[in-house]
Parts: structure tokens; C-alpha cells; sequence
């Protein structure tokens, strides 16, 4: 502890304790392995949540497995949210109200045309 003092100025932070003293916890040595590492790869700002609050990019692991692509891509392709459903069942049950609806603007509510049709058709070519 006369070490540290002696190494430099006092900080407003508290010091940091070891992973192995036996004060740490198991969040404290979370907390300094993830402070270590959390800096945007898009802008260098340090990132304390999920997203960068400089530019906006997602904090994401260097390597992702297959898996995680494959989810990524789905979740990038579908949005699968209550749009997907909603518009499907207006496509089916209603196809004049969803046409009215995406003509006066208001889309937000439904998956995009192009989007639904992607999904769609991927969802056949899996299934034949």
C-alpha cells in the first residue's frame, strides 16, 4: 500500500483492489475487466453501456461465432417484432387496409414490402 502512495498523486477514484485480495468481489473484477477493454472501435471514446454515447455504434465482442451471425442477419432481415406479425395478418386479412395505410404514410406499424418480401421468400427456400 506504501508502494502506491508513494508511485504517484492521489486520484479522486477510489483505488483499484486486486481480483485475488481478499476484499474484491466478483462485480469489482468484472467492472476493471470490462473498463479495460470497453472503447468504441468506430470513434476510440470510451464506452460505458451498450452503445458508444459519441457516435452511437454498438459495443460488440471482435469475434463473433457463426451463431451469432446467423442471428445478427436474421435480426437485421426480419426485425422480427410485432411488425412481421402485424403485417402479415393485414396482408392476409385485410390487403385493401395495409395498401391505405402504406399509401397515407403511415409505415411505421409494418415491415417494408421489399423487407417482407425478402423474408418471405427466404422462409419458402428453406421450406422446400
Amino acid at each position: 500500500m506504501k508502494a502506491a502512495a508513494a508511485a504517484g498523486p492521489a486520484s479522486d477514484a477510489a483505488p483499484a483492489v486486486p481480483a485475488d485480495a481478499p476484499g474484491a468481489t466478483a462485480a469489482t473484477a468484472a467492472t476493471d475487466a470490462t473498463t479495460a477493454t470497453a472503447r468504441c472501435d468506430n470513434c476510440g471514446a470510451a464506452v460505458s453501456g451498450h452503445y458508444c454515447a459519441a457516435c452511437g455504434q454498438r459495443l460488440e465482442a471482435p469475434v463473433q461465432s457463426l451463431w451469432h451471425f446467423a442471428r445478427e442477419a436474421t435480426e437485421d432481415l426480419t426485425h422480427a417484432d410485432s411488425r412481421l406479425w402485424r403485417t402479415l395478418g393485414a396482408l392476409l386479412l385485410h390487403p385493401g387496409c395495409l395498401t391505405r395505410e402504406f399509401l397515407a404514410g403511415r409505415r411505421a406499424r409494418y415491415l417494408p414490402p421489399v423487407r417482407l418480401y425478402l423474408v418471405i421468400s427466404v422462409v419458402l427456400f428453406l421450406w422446400a
